[in-house]
């Protein structure tokens, strides 16, 4: 049994004497603060919060220089607030009923205007796969992106549109959006780190390019990563 435990104690110790220069695992989560960039986002689109979690995976190929890939789930999106008519603030007393009668379309109610406010929610799991770079505690990070598309939620002042939970297949939302991620961060002490990173889309997150809009999310992260001091 002496000799099991010392053995167990050995190689413990060996795999983290070598975590430098091999494979560690790690978790992670934070904050998104994400909305779209391109020509066809209207200038009253916003960004939103949303939030992001999952694993890491880290293989050094030096003491400084290590390939980090990453799967998260990743919420996204954005928000809008527009003027639009009030249709609760008709007076029906006032209304014209013969006028409206001869035409129903073309009759015009004399409606109020109201503040709307729309919100889009992305569902992702996103799949970066980044090269990070060490200078002492700090690090910069740099790679390409896969997001897959899970689902998405529409909201209008609060209340789901009839388009609510749309899955991927199911609506005009790329299956599998494209970017890249740019960050830069810090190591702290017993293998936590904090980090800032910027993922930016390549592609359009319209399947059929009928709206030109790319993802833009700036990410706030505190990661865990097993075996680093």
């Amino acid at each position: 049994m002496k000799k099991l435990l010392l053995l167990a104690v050995f190689s413990l110790s060996c795999v983290c004497g070598h975590a430098q220069t091999g494979f560690s695992l790690g978790v992670k989560a934070g904050g998104n603060y994400t909305g779209f960039t391109g020509e066809d986002v209207p200038a009253e689109a916003k960004y939103k919060f949303g939030f992001h979690a999952g694993a890491i995976i880290e293989y050094a190929l030096t003491p400084s220089l290590s390939i980090r890939p990453e799967m998260l789930y990743s919420l996204k999106g954005t928000s809008m607030k527009f003027m639009g008519p009030d249709w609760e603030s008709i007076n029906w007393e006032t209304v014209n009923w013969e006028e409206y009668m001869a035409d129903p379309e073309g009759y015009e109610f004399e409606v109020g205007e109201k503040e709307y406010h729309f919100k889009e929610t992305l569902h992702y799991i996103d799949v970066p796969v980044l090269a990070h770079y060490k200078v002492g505690n700090l690090f910069l990070q740099a790679g390409p992106t896969a997001s897959f598309f899970i689902s998405s939620k529409s909201e209008l002042d609060g209340d789901s549109t009839p388009d609510d939970e749309e899955t991927a297949g199911g609506n005009d939302y790329r299956k599998v959006d494209f970017g890249y991620a740019l960050g830069i961060g810090y190591q702290l002490s017993h293998g936590l780190e904090v980090s800032a990173r910027y993922n930016g889309g390549i592609t359009n997150v319209d399947k059929n390019n009928n709206y030109k809009a790319k993802n833009s999310v700036f990410q706030l992260s505190l990661a865990y990563i097993v075996g680093k001091n």
